[in-house]
């Protein structure tokens, strides 16, 4: 076929498509037959780039749209068996044109739905809060910090949110569930301040939230073993865009929770433990992993339940003991709940009862925020807080001489 005879209209649009299956075709492992086909198909492809370059150039000169470009103006084009008639310098730039072209990275509909989930939220949540987008290398599974305002006037009432689109999403019953990996839960169980999952309508312009702490606190499995949870999200926990404050029930928890503010205007700074985290660290001490994460959860479970949460027994007496290298965990039942829970750090012994130590490095072993707690007495082998949010008295003590440093939590005992 000679190319000078009347062709059909080609688009841009067009064109890249046939060059980008031409060039995916080698890339991808396909071969040729014989040597001629091999050069035909290559002559194509330089056929195309010529096309394509006197097409650009025509629709700059004549305002045309790029996507409909006239075609009717082109002169006697060359047969695709005579490529030699191609410009060498016009073949090799667009070759690496559209080599490019084809390996760039692409927006996937998710990153799309993300963004605009957020951007909607930040809009409605703007009228209310000083919203604080937590930036992409800073994002372990925040995207939002916020302080509620009265006013023009902040409250030092902070909050955080995790924001999903609802396309990400699944709606099964009564709610909407979402998967959240259970890293993230625990980041978030590290907040001095409470995390909302909010889930995004962006069509119809809702908002549907949840507190993933509170289903996590009756869910019966031992989700710590697992390496996502579904995380429902009741449809009747909704708000549109028009609110002008923020809902009461969100108000109230965090009215109930929050309890670290920023410090010189640092916002970032309320997402993390790192300066009790730190502090353990110079003690030669990690942060421990479930099951002897914030042990303080155990606090009221039934025994079957805390049992399967640990991955112990219980003796005959209800009491669970759970031993790694680093930490022996006793879980005191009283009845058939577990009222007191004590972790001895094995890596602190011996200890003496007249040495001095940092129970403020060894709550950050236990993932526990000191500023969370009010200071209640201390004395050189035993110190004492009270964590009012949780109802909890903590002990850290060394017990007896040469014993290990350990971590006492009891709500009976709180305030007494």
């Amino acid at each position: 076929m000679i190319l000078g005879e009347l062709m059909e209209r080609r688009s841009i649009e067009d064109i890249d498509k046939e060059l980008e299956s031409l060039i995916s075709f080698t890339e991808n492992g396909g071969g040729f037959g014989d040597p001629d086909a091999e050069k035909a198909h290559d002559r194509k492809i330089q056929y195309l780039l010529s096309l394509r370059e006197q097409e650009i150039s025509r629709n700059k000169s004549a305002g045309s749209d790029i996507d409909s470009p006239d075609l009717s103006s082109i002169p006697h084009l060359i047969s695709l068996t005579e490529g030699k008639h191609l410009d060498p310098e016009l073949w090799e730039r667009g070759k690496i044109s559209s080599i490019i072209m084809t390996n760039l990275p692409k927006r996937t509909k998710s990153q799309k739905i993300g963004v605009s989930a957020a951007d909607l939220l930040n809009f409605v949540f703007d009228k209310f809060c000083n919203v604080i987008p937590v930036p992409q290398e800073r994002d372990l599974g925040i995207d939002f910090i916020c302080e509620i305002m009265q006013g023009e006037h902040p409250t030092g009432k902070l909050f955080n949110i995790q924001c999903k689109g609802k396309e990400e999403a699944k709606v099964k019953g009564n709610s909407i569930t979402v998967p959240i990996k259970v890293t993230t839960l625990n980041y978030w169980s590290l907040q001095s301040n409470p995390t909302f999952l909010i889930v995004v309508d962006c069509q119809n312009h809702l908002f549907y939230w949840s507190f993933p702490q509170n289903f996590l606190r009756s869910f019966k499995k031992n989700w710590q073993r697992q390496k996502t949870v579904s995380i429902p999200v009741p449809i009747e926990n909704c708000f549109d865009q028009d609110i002008n404050t923020l809902p009461s029930q969100l108000a109230s928890i965090v009215s109930s929770q929050a309890s670290a503010i920023p410090k010189n205007g640092d916002y970032l700074g309320t997402l993390t433990l790192g300066d009790a985290v730190n502090r353990a660290i110079t003690y030669g001490l990690h942060v421990l992993r479930a099951p002897f994460h914030r042990p303080f959860q155990y606090i009221g479970m039934p025994i079957a339940d805390a049992a399967r949460s640990v991955g112990g027994k219980p003796n005959e007496v209800g009491n669970i003991i759970v031993d790694s290298e680093q930490a022996h965990m006793l879980l005191e039942a009283e009845g058939n709940f577990i009222n007191y829970v004590d972790v001895e750090l094995k890596k602190t012994a011996p200890w003496s009862q007249k040495r001095p130590f940092d129970s403020e490095a060894i709550l950050g072993v236990f993932s526990i925020n000191p500023s969370e707690l009010e200071p209640a007495r201390k004395q050189t082998n035993f110190h004492t807080y009270y964590d009012h949010n949780k109802k909890l008295k903590i002990s850290v003590s060394c017990q007896y001489e040469g014993a290990p440093l350990s971590v006492g939590f009891s709500s009976k005992y709180y305030k007494a």
